[in-house]
């Protein structure tokens, strides 16, 4: 039903969308329900949703180089990295030990999901004592953003693209990312987003993850459209769109629902320029 929804919406739009927005819509909402759940107590979420769906329904592009709506993100934006200031997703700890646990963290996350990461699981897969994995991260929650760390990149990330369909992303530094981690920090954040609808340990965590969202991609998606105009707000509504895309292919497997969501996104960048 939501699906002939996101159809029957995207068919009445006047002008009517160039570029896949049945999917992309279809792929929002479905990313953007859980969040509701976990985070429609917090106003600055609330207007990150609302201003992704207008800019999306607008056709993506924004009405200028300052557009009215892209600086209420900023502030929005803000307002939610404020609400989850507690939780620290930048990389490296300068500790072997650390590193190793935080990297076991993110190995398990990307495999099994957060349900997987337990101070057991992560002492095995680190060559450490669980009580060792306790004494340095006591909850479940820390053991999460210790392998967020690892998965999302501290800065804004670079790509080369091959094709359409797969890319290869490095950080600034110049470390080489997994082929498929952008859909591992998607699928994550959904599984953060539904551990915080049941415990509020959770939600900053999750308001981090969702304000967050395309971040990394912010500068180079944004050059991929130079001299066309496109801005952070235009970046998050697509991401946000595609995430959710390839969250409804998570069973096939992270490289099947990547070479789906990939196409999506640079199809619909390059119907947009």
């Amino acid at each position: 039903r939501r699906r002939r929804f996101c159809v029957y919406i995207a068919d009445h739009l006047v002008p009517r969308a160039a570029f896949a927005m049945a999917e992309l819509m279809h792929g929002l909402l479905v990313d953007e329900c859980v969040y509701s759940l976990a985070l429609s107590d917090i106003d600055s979420y609330r207007w990150l949703r609302r201003l992704c769906i207008s800019r999306l329904v607008g056709g993506l592009v924004p009405a200028g180089p300052d557009a009215a709506d892209q600086r209420m993100f900023d502030a929005s934006f803000e307002a939610l990295c404020r609400f989850s200031g507690q939780v620290d997703l930048r990389q490296g700890t300068g500790e072997r030990a650390l590193e190793d646990i935080a990297q076991a963290c993110a190995d398990l996350i990307a495999e099994s999901g957060i349900a997987a990461v337990t101070h057991r699981a992560v002492g095995q897969r680190a060559a450490v004592a669980a009580s060792t994995v306790a004494y340095h991260f006591a909850t479940q929650p820390d053991l999460v953003r210790a392998g967020l760390t690892r998965l999302i990149p501290p800065e804004q990330a670079r790509l080369e693209i091959d094709g359409s369909a797969s890319f290869v992303a490095g950080d600034v530094a110049g470390r080489v990312m997994r082929p498929f981690q952008g859909f591992e920090i998607a699928r994550v954040g959904f599984g953060v987003a539904l551990a915080a609808v049941r415990d509020p340990e959770w939600c900053a965590t999750a308001a981090a993850l969702r304000a967050r969202r395309g971040y990394f991609l912010r500068n180079t998606l944004i050059d991929m459209l130079a001299p066309a105009p496109f801005d952070a707000l235009g970046v998050q509504a697509v991401i946000m769109g595609s995430s959710g895309y390839a969250n409804l292919h998570a069973v096939r497997g992270a490289e099947a629902a990547s070479k789906l969501a990939l196409p999506l996104i640079f199809d619909t960048l390059r119907i947009i320029r």
